[in-house]
């Protein structure tokens, strides 16, 4: 411990024992250093031999006051007690070292700095006075008892500790602290200026007082047990969070928030004025409440679980947000609102009065509750009751100059409710209505709005006011709404809707094919049918959108697929014919039986007329063929298909299951081919449509069967080509597909039906074939094949299905459109060792105007039968 005087004398080392100045002799150190010398030289509280006599100290049977015992000089503790002062000393306390102030002694302006694991204890009613003192890390400073910081400069350094503990007072002291400082017992911060910077914490437990002065805050104060804020001018800066627990309270405080305050378990607010600015948060938990406190909102201020704002004053400015949730209330507050006020979860409105002026929005949703509370809406202000998940509200009283959105809400006024000329009240027909003792409407605005999920009826009457006294002119005539089909006119005393056809032709709104189609047939069908209701009940959007939901697309896109799917099968048994014809010349092997597997995708892009649509799915294809003659040949193969058509753009889906058989020939005259063949292939076919139309929600299924007859042939030259077998062909196909008749069933009347139809087309084929042989190790060979293929259909494949609901008049919708060209693309691996048997891999791709497909599989070949060298293979 190192004590220097300030001044200009040293302090004598004759100073007496009788003064009271305990003096830390060292001796256990060994670092006093006896010295008779000039005074300059001396170090302060120099000692002279004789003082270390202890047996002066030993002839009282009891000590003398401020007598220093012979156990006290073997300590690290300096002592000041009685009236003893430290007056202008500088004391450095370092590990270990401690100074004491006890009874009425004083640090007068002593210089004191605690480093690590230093100390400085003030007892009983001993006084800081005006010393300055610096508590630096690991270190303690306390008052105890009594004792007071008085006009001290006190600066507690990070990790510091500074405590007052039991009546100690932080008296008119200025504290700077950027440790940790707290208030226990009945001690309080009295008319202290604190400054509590950001690693700061402040703790007041107990019955701490946070006294009547300043604290500015960047760090965190906590206020714990029975303390209070008494009345201090709190300034919560941004980086700062104040937080009340237990049943301590704010009392009379004036707290200025830019940061996080926080009254939690069963703290109140006491009858403190709090600004909240716009980086500002308060939140109120557990049951704590604002009691009697002013709270003027420029942030957020949120009441949670059962906190309660009892009788406070809450002023919501523009652009702020007080909100209560869970089970909070407002009681018997008054609110006076120009931000966003929400009543949430369970939350009470209780008995508050609630004022809300231009640009403020109240707003009661989940399932809170206005109870009787009395709301007075300005102009341009709002209320809005539609996210309630109970659909109803009580309230006490209601006058309204701006806006009322009820939504499906049941607004039940306990007492009167008055709307003003400048009000709109918004509502669902056929849910939303305000009920009141004694209503009194001022010819303001209605508007309505439909559900959707519900069914109007023309010529239906919906209640959207009702009372036991009226009194005003209703509502203006001119009803805001966005019905397409119908205008809502209101009854005489303004409290009731009818619904009235208007000379909108549902065509009208319709704006393709399709939905002029279908908008035509619904328009003839009877208005008590579900799907005429439907139609009438909606908006020009969402009409639109049902006429797409009702065109039964879905059929129509079958009709030109299918078809088209079944060039797959044609392709197939034109290879195979090709090959069989080529190995049956010269000696041959008379046998082969084939193999393929494959899985594909394919997409046909939408237009103007019909929705993009995909198909997906697997199929198995094998055969086999005999050589007749010298280049002859002969086959018959079967197909098995299960593809998924999908078109998620109207909710719908077909699942297609295939079988086939065909019969196909081959003819090789030299480089000369000739390949032809017939298919037949069965469909059966199950549909499902998905239709959110108002209350019109369900499925709709179908089942039904179709098949697919097929001729082709082709022409084709093969060239020798540096060592690649090159062969241009010609082909032609003609295709014929038949459909039954269906019904669908599910949904009522807006299931669909249709007759059986036919499709047909002619197709034209121009291709080239490359094949190559590559001789491999261990007699192993690897033949690729590669073709690319121009298809054009001589007319446009079939797309319109003729369809109708049970009602009405028959309708035509148009499916994707498949395109009259397409290129087919090709390519093989195929490996061998014999000419026995081969396996190989494939791709197909097809690529047209309006739909492209990939298909990828595996196939294999095996030959039997009189084993004979051929003499030319390709």
């Amino acid at each position: 411990m190192r004590i220097r005087s300030r001044q200009n004398n040293m302090w004598k080392a004759s100073a007496r024992l009788s003064c009271g100045v305990v003096l830390y002799a060292g001796i256990a150190t060994g670092w006093i250093a006896l010295d008779s010398g000039k005074a300059q030289g001396a170090e302060p509280f120099q000692i002279r031999a004789g003082d270390l006599r202890t047996d002066r100290l030993a002839h009282s049977a009891e000590p003398a006051p401020f007598q220093i015992l012979e156990s006290d000089l073997d300590t690290r503790t300096m002592v000041y007690s009685g009236t003893q002062s430290a007056g202008d000393a500088q004391i450095t306390n370092n590990s270990g070292e401690q100074i004491q102030f006890r009874d009425d002694s004083t640090a007068s302006s002593a210089a004191i700095i605690n480093n690590t694991g230093g100390a400085t204890d003030f007892h009983d009613q001993s006084t800081a006075a005006s010393a300055f003192i610096t508590n630096n890390a690991d270190a303690r400073l306390s008052f105890n008892q009594n004792a007071t910081a008085a006009d001290a400069r006190i600066t507690n350094n990070g990790a510091g500790v500074l405590l007052f503990n039991d009546g100690a007072s932080a008296g008119d002291a200025v504290i700077t602290n950027n440790g940790t400082a707290t208030f226990n017992g009945h001690s309080s911060a009295d008319n202290a200026l604190i400054t509590n910077n950001a690693t700061g914490q402040i703790d007041f437990n107990d019955r701490a007082q946070a006294g009547r002065r300043n604290i500015y805050n960047n760090g965190q104060i906590r206020f714990n047990g029975q303390s209070s804020a008494q009345n201090n001018q709190i300034e919560n800066n941004q980086t700062g969070r104040i937080s009340f627990s237990g049943d301590s309270s704010s009392a009379n405080a004036m707290v200025n928030n830019s940061g996080g305050l926080e009254f939690t378990d069963a703290a109140t607010a006491g009858q403190t004025a709090i600004i909240n600015n716009q980086t500002g948060s308060i939140a109120f938990s557990g049951t704590s409440n604002a009691a009697d406190a002013t709270i003027t909102n420029n942030g957020s201020v949120s009441f949670f679980g059962e906190s309660h704002a009892r009788d406070a004053r809450l002023i919501n400015n523009a652009g702020a947000a007080l909100a209560f949730r869970e089970q909070s209330g407002a009681d018997a507050s008054m609110i006076v609102n120009a931000g966003d006020l929400t009543f949430s979860d369970r939350s009470s409105a209780g008995s508050a009065t609630i004022l809300t002026s231009e640009g403020g929005v109240i707003r009661f949703q989940d399932q809170a509750d206005g109870a009787s509370a009395s709301l007075h809406i300005d102009q341009k202000g709002a209320l809005d009751t539609s996210l309630l998940s109970t659909q109803h509200l009580s309230l006490g009283s209601l006058t309204s100059a701006g806006d009322i959105n009820l939504g499906r809400t049941v607004l039940n006024v306990q007492n009167k409710a008055v709307l003003n000329d400048t009000s709109r009240m918004s509502l669902v027909l056929g849910y939303g209505q305000l009920i009141a003792n004694d209503v009194e409407l001022q010819n303001g605005m209605l508007a309505i709005t439909r559900a959707d999920d519900f069914l109007y009826a023309i010529g239906e009457t919906y209640e959207i006011v009702s009372g036991a006294t009226f009194s005003g002119s209703g509502f203006s005539s001119a009803v805001a709404h966005d019905f397409a089909f119908v205008d809502p006119r209101l009854n005489t005393p303004g409290t009731a809707i009818t619904l009235d056809r208007n000379d909108v032709r549902f065509e009208a709104v319709a704006e393709t094919r399709n939905q002029r189609s279908v908008a035509a047939a619904i328009e003839s069908m009877e208005q008590s049918a579900s799907v005429y209701r439907a139609i009438i009940s909606s908006s020009r959007p969402q009409a639109m959108d049902g006429f797409d939901q009702l065109s039964g697309e879905i059929h129509a896109t079958l009709i030109g697929t299918i078809p088209d799917q079944g060039n797959l099968f044609r392709m197939n048994l034109l290879e195979n014919a090709n090959h069989a014809a080529v190995a049956s010349l010269g000696g041959f092997q008379p046998w082969r039986s084939w193999l393929a597997a494959s899985g594909s995708t394919h997409t046909y892009d939408g237009d103007t007329l019909s929705a993009k649509s995909e198909l997906t799915g697997y199929s198995i294809t094998g055969g086999f063929d005999r050589a007749i003659t010298d280049g002859f040949a002969l086959g018959f193969a079967g197909i098995y298909e299960q593809n998924t058509l999908k078109i998620s753009g109207r909710a719908s889906s077909a699942d297609i299951r295939s079988f086939g058989a065909g019969i196909y020939s081959g003819w090789q005259y030299g480089d000369f081919g000739l390949r032809g063949g017939a298919t037949y292939q069965h469909h059966a076919i199950d549909t499902r449509r998905g239709i959110t139309l108002s209350a019109l929600n369900g499925s709709l299924q179908s089942d039904y069967n179709a098949w697919t007859g097929q001729i082709f042939a082709e022409a084709g030259y093969n060239i020798g080509l540096a060592g690649f077998q090159v062969e241009p062909y010609l082909g032609v196909s003609y295709l014929r597909s038949r459909f039954d008749g269906f019904a669908e069933y599910g949904l009522g009347d807006a299931a669909l039906s249709g007759p059986s139809q036919t499709a047909d087309n002619a197709l034209g084929m121009a291709g080239l074939r490359i094949n190559k042989r590559f001789d491999l190790n261990n007699n192993f060979r690897l033949d690729t094949r590669f073709a690319v293929e121009w298809n054009r259909a001589f007319h446009e494949y079939s797309r319109v299905r003729y369809l109708s609901f049970n009602s009405g008049l028959p309708f035509e919708t148009a499916g994707s459109d498949v395109g009259r060209d397409s290129a087919a693309l090709s390519a093989q691996l195929l490996f061998s060792r014999s000419d026995s048997l081969e396996f190989g891999a494939f791709y197909n791709g097809l690529i047209g105007k309006n739909k492209s497909g990939h298909r990828f599989g595996a196939n294999a070949t095996v030959r039997f039968g009189t084993d004979t060298p051929r003499t030319w293979e390709r």
